[in-house]
C-alpha cells in the first residue's frame, strides 16, 4: 500500500509504504536513486524445501513431480508459519496480517515515481533485462506489454526455470506505476 500525507518531511509530504508478502514496492527519486523495499520475513525463515527446489532446477531438473513434491513439502511447512508471530504475514488470508506488514516513510518531494509489483515481476525483471525505472515510464498499454514480455522470457528463454529458479513457470504478474511532478 501507498498513501501520501501532508505536512512532516518538512511540509513536502510523507509517502507512507506498507509492504507485506512477496509483493515490493520500488522508489524512484528525483536524483536519479532507487529504493527496492520488501518483505524478507518468509525467506528469512531459511526453510529447507526452498534451497532444495532452488537447486534442482538451476540442474535442468525443471518442473517435474521431483519439483512438484518439495514445493508440496515447502507449502506445507510455510503454512506453519503464516500470520504468526515469528513468521511472515500475508493479508489475503488474513486482512488483520496488514498490522504486521513493513512500515516506511520517505519525503514525497523526492520521489518522481513509485512501483508496486508481485514477485511474478520483481523476480523476472531483472533476468529479462528489464528496469524499474523503465516500467515507471510506461503507460497502461506498454505496462501490459512489458507483463506480456516477462511471461514470454519464462516461455522461452528460460522454460524450466535453470537461469531463473522458481516455483513454477508462470507467477502472478501484477503492477501498479505512481509517477509524482
Amino acid at each position: 500500500m501507498v498513501r501520501t500525507s501532508t505536512g512532516g518531511s518538512d511540509d513536502g509530504g510523507v509517502l507512507e509504504l506498507l509492504v507485506l508478502g512477496d509483493s515490493v514496492v520500488v522508489l524512484g527519486f528525483d536524483d536519479g536513486q532507487q529504493r527496492l523495499y520488501t518483505d524478507d520475513r518468509l525467506s528469512d525463515l531459511r526453510l529447507p524445501g526452498a534451497d532444495a527446489y532452488r537447486d534442482r532446477m538451476r540442474q535442468g531438473y525443471g518442473f517435474d513431480r521431483t519439483h512438484r513434491k518439495i514445493l508440496a513439502d515447502l507449502q506445507r511447512d510455510e503454512r506453519e508459519h503464516r500470520n504468526v508471530p515469528g513468521g511472515y504475514w500475508i493479508a489475503s488470508e488474513d486482512p488483520a496480517a496488514a498490522d504486521e506488514a513493513v512500515v516506511v516513510a520517505e519525503d514525497l518531494a523526492r520521489v518522481r515515481w513509485v512501483v508496486l509489483a508481485t514477485d511474478g515481476v520483481s523476480d523476472v525483471l531483472d533476468a529479462a533485462n528489464e528496469s524499474w525505472e523503465s516500467f515507471a515510464a510506461l503507460d497502461a498499454c506498454r505496462l501490459e506489454a512489458a507483463l506480456a514480455r516477462l511471461h514470454r522470457w519464462e516461455s522461452e528463454s528460460d522454460p524450466t526455470g535453470v537461469v531463473l529458479p522458481r516455483s513454477k513457470q508462470h507467477d502472478d504478474k501484477t503492477v501498479a506505476v505512481l509517477r509524482f511532478k
